[in-house]
């Protein structure tokens, strides 16, 4: 048998373009670096079409192969038979909407829907996965395996992959998995950390993208050597300050939830802050582009305030939301409350954008310390304190000074090529 070829990896990613989100940015940063560094890569990912969030654009990418694989989704499944069961009664029946359903009977169903979707929703990918694999790794002559989650479908297919060919493998942590802040506490949480242990523990190595994250896994898994590689940003550089001189432009882009982010305490803060300065309501341009599950939400808490300056807007693709941070003069930043390790990636983006950064909340979590160090703004923990840093940044805008960006050195060291150094040396090390 002729042996697999170095510098060879496969990458498996739930999320890369034309899917969007996060996700995708960082497995197409992690594709298309390493091949720049003469790595083949090859990626295993599902079909799938074009999703509102962050994609990047994507065109071939010399030295990467993008292998798509069927999919099968159990969560669409569910949802096609539930709309069904649901539907059935409806025509016939004319009682009245019996309302939510007792917390009991939620906690039953949701016990339920997490046993039929274990450990993730993209459970139905496992099987066309492997299967794919199985024909195209040895025409691939991969070397390593590298997977990326969520979702942590990834995990569980990269260890057959792995095991199947006898390959190292690392497992990239974008979110926990175990104990992760994005799903509701149930029952089956021991189920999750018992998975997590047996799937992981074969792992060569683990990466996390923030300390905090990379500290529990060491807790869960003290055998596995464990490594903190975060996000990053492109190296873009735009101008230092932004040419429009008649509107002070604050802006967000990205998912929002208003129950685990301070949106409230700025809501109250900027509105706090233009009942004070009128001449600030005159000119102050606001502008909130999400997306995901809790837009609606968002949009709702938004236009119940009433405020002609500040504006609910739908999603935009990730260069559109590039363009608007440099047109913006300050960027909003609500780090997940009770969650000091999340560290959303758009906080590098900021940095790299050379505009004011204001931390609503969560002024202890790594991504507000981020932003101390990188002397790229501030941190407000209540609707005073937003109102009183609006204030004195507009304050200094309005007499042409410059307002606070983050350093030349700050800037660098969050390059995602940096974080492409240490990636690079730990791939090395395992094929050594």
């Amino acid at each position: 048998m002729t042996p697999f070829p170095r510098r060879s990896l496969l990458l498996v990613t739930y999320a890369f373009p034309p899917r969007g989100g996060v996700g995708a940015l960082r497995a197409h940063r992690l594709a298309s670096g390493l091949a720049a560094r003469g790595w083949d890569i090859s990626v295993l990912t599902p079909i799938g079409e074009d999703e509102p969030g962050t994609s990047p654009a994507l065109g071939p990418i010399a030295r990467v192969r993008v292998v798509r694989t069927p999919y099968y989704s159990r969560a669409g499944a569910l949802r096609r038979w539930l709309g069904t069961r649901r539907a059935e009664p409806s025509a016939a029946s004319t009682r009245p909407d019996p309302g939510p359903p007792p917390p009991h009977l939620r906690r039953l169903r949701l016990l339920a829907r997490g046993l039929f979707l274990f450990p993730d929703d993209h459970i139905g990918w496992v099987a066309p996965a492997v299967a794919a694999a199985e024909k195209e790794v040895p025409k691939l002559g991969c070397a390593l395996v590298l997977s990326t989650s969520p979702p942590e479908t990834c995990h569980l297919i990269a260890k057959r992959i792995a095991r199947r060919f006898a390959l190292p493998w690392v497992a990239d942590f974008r979110d926990p998995w175990s104990d992760s802040y994005l799903r509701e506490r149930s029952a089956l949480d021991h189920c999750h950390r018992w998975l997590e242990r047996r799937t992981l523990r074969t792992t060569r190595a683990l990466v996390a993208v923030s300390s905090e994250w990379a500290r529990r896994l060491r807790v869960s898994l003290p055998g596995v050597p464990t490594f903190v590689i975060p996000n990053g940003h492109d190296g873009s550089s735009p101008p230092a300050t932004p040419s429009d001189r008649a509107h002070f432009r604050i802006l967000y882009t990205g998912k929002l939830n208003p129950s685990k982010q301070a949106l409230n305490a700025f809501l109250n803060g900027f509105s706090l802050w233009l009942r004070r300065d009128p001449l600030a309501a005159a000119c102050v341009d606001g502008q909130f582009y999400t997306y995901g599950e809790h837009h609606e939400a968002v949009a709702r808490e938004i236009r119940s305030r009433g405020l002609r300056a500040l504006q609910a807007r739908g999603p935009v693709d990730h260069a559109t939301a590039i363009q608007l941070q440099e047109a913006a003069h300050v960027l909003l930043l609500f780090p997940w409350q009770g969650e000091p390790g999340c560290i959303p990636a758009k906080v590098f983006e900021y940095i790299a954008s050379r505009r004011s950064i204001l931390v609503v909340g969560g002024g202890a979590s790594e991504s507000a310390l981020i932003v101390k160090a990188a002397f790229a703004g501030s941190c407000a923990s209540s609707a005073e304190d937003v109102a009183a840093t609006l204030s004195a940044w507009f304050a200094t805008w309005r007499s042409g000074a410059p307002l606070p960006q983050a350093t030349d050195a700050a800037i660098a060291e969050h390059d995602f090529a940096r974080r492409l150094d240490d990636y690079e040396i730990l791939l090395r090390e395992l094929l050594a």
